[in-house]
């Protein structure tokens, strides 16, 4: 796909999208924080807030967020996999194998503690790797003196 668009088509499609994704997140926290604090009380507050929308919203919002969970866990396992063993061999498909059965015990968890166990994780390692990069350019120069 890169090939296929030019560098101002990709940057306006990721100003337009990174907009779209605040607005978005902005609407949804704005909901939440009308409803404090009697939506801490639910795991998954979107489902909660579909609810109070309307009732028949509650099914087809949990589809998406259940498809949502679904397709994540998907991507990450391929792209895991695809880091321990060349895509489509025998070694990528038994890494994929390996990586589920290894997630079994993470999908028993209740959601909110999967939550706080996950996200800090993800955020400790996101730090880590902005901290990587922001003082590799240092290091290099430094090395180069």
């Amino acid at each position: 796909m890169g090939k296929k668009i030019s560098s101002n088509q990709a940057i306006i499609a990721g100003i337009a999208g990174g907009l779209g994704l605040g607005f978005t997140a902005g609407v949804v926290c704005l909901a939440g924080m009308t409803l404090y604090p009697e939506i801490i009380e639910y795991k998954v507050p979107t489902l909660f807030m579909a609810g109070i929308i309307n009732k028949s919203l509650k099914y087809p919002i949990g589809v998406l967020i259940w498809m949502a969970i679904l397709t994540t866990a998907v991507a990450n396992t391929h792209g895991l996999a695809s880091r321990l063993a060349e895509p489509g061999s025998k070694k990528y498909k038994l890494m994929g194998i390996v990586i589920t059965f290894l997630a079994i015990p993470l999908a028993m968890m209740d959601f909110d503690r999967l939550v706080g166990t996950i996200y800090p994780i993800f955020g400790y390692a996101g730090l880590f790797v902005i901290i990587v990069l922001l003082l590799s350019p240092l290091i290099i120069f430094k090395g180069n003196i």
